[in-house]
């Protein structure tokens, strides 16, 4: 090899290759910061997005329950407005019953 006559180019070459095992290290240490802060931001957005979904979900069960609600109430007025019907019609045939007998009574 060239350096092994040459101490101080042995030491140089020494002192290169320990610079450049050094920022191999400094590199893999950076690409693991790298990937540490992408994998917590990561996990920040799931939790971020998992809480959205969660009250999404109780927006929407509440939506339900109201409308749920509003269902029952309809039908109980649907049978109320049926019930009114049914009496209104009673009454029209006990009103046309009457004038008849008014009718006879009168003649």
């Amino acid at each position: 090899m060239i350096t092994k006559d040459n101490p101080t180019l042995e030491q140089a070459a020494g002192h290169l290759h320990k610079l450049t095992q050094e920022e191999k290290v400094r590199y893999q240490c950076e690409a693991r910061e790298r990937w540490l802060l992408f994998e917590r931001s990561k996990a920040e957005s799931r939790k971020e997005l998992e809480k959205d979904l969660a009250d999404k979900t109780q927006e929407l069960n509440l939506k339900i329950q109201q409308l749920d609600q509003q269902s029952q109430q309809l039908d109980e007025q649907s049978q109320t407005i049926s019930a009114l019907s049914d009496e209104n019609a009673r009454l029209a045939a006990e009103i046309a019953r009457l004038k008849e007998q008014l009718k006879d009574t009168a003649s």
